[in-house]
């Protein structure tokens, strides 16, 4: 039992562990790899402990991954492609607003074909901002679908723990009490042969005699 504890805390210590988390990360594989070795009700308790965190983790990769594919994909293409669009369009309708004041205040030296020009390219702009501003705040309903769906993935993982870890505590608390109902054991030293009792009170083993060389014929 000793040697399994030594080996469980070795295999976290050789982790670096320094928070709960990577703790929480390495446990289960020390639990499950040393529980064999410990013939008592702390054995079966750590396979018990490594087993559930191990479906934690499980649950916890299940979690990273819909959240993934239900948010942060989604998020990225809305990123990628009404967001960056929009942002382009606006840069655009910017420079278009001071091309168009530019030329008005040079009236005198710019045709007014020229200044009407810039006025309309100003205009077209704007509106295809607002247009696409207007066409993203509309899709509030897509926006609202992936956030939802992401407090619903959180929600099943924090349940599932929270159920794996009251089975876990269940367990650790009949194992306690089974481990409490057990008769006490006492410690008694093995007894030395007393024809091997030395005056100065300690026994001595009797070497065994050489071998005996064989006779060369």
């Amino acid at each position: 039992m000793l040697k399994a504890v030594s080996r469980f805390g070795r295999g976290l210590h050789r982790q670096g562990v320094t928070t709960a988390q990577r703790c929480a990360g390495r446990l289960p594989w020390c639990a499950t790899a040393t529980s064999s070795d410990v013939s008592s009700e702390f054995g079966g308790a750590l396979t018990g402990v490594g087993e559930a965190l191990q479906q934690i983790g499980k649950a916890k990769g299940d979690l990273d991954t819909n959240v993934k594919c239900t948010f942060i994909e989604p998020l990225q293409h809305l990123h990628n492609t009404e967001i960056k669009g929009i942002k382009y369009q606006l840069k655009k309708v910017s420079g278009r607003r001071l091309d168009f004041d530019y030329r008005r205040r040079r009236r005198g030296k710019s045709s007014s074909e020229k200044l009407q020009t810039a006025w309309d390219k100003f205009q077209s702009s704007k509106e295809l901002a607002e247009r696409s501003m207007f066409l993203l705040l509309q899709n509030d309903v897509d926006h609202l679908n992936n956030l939802s769906a992401l407090v619903t993935s959180l929600l099943d993982f924090h349940r599932n723990s929270q159920r794996i870890l009251q089975d876990l505590q269940g367990n650790l608390q009949s194992r306690l009490t089974a481990a409490s109902n057990q008769t006490e054991r006492r410690y008694r030293p093995e007894s030395p042969d007393p024809t091997q009792r030395t005056a100065s009170g300690f026994t001595t083993s009797r070497p065994s005699p050489p071998p005996r060389p064989q006779e060369i014929r």
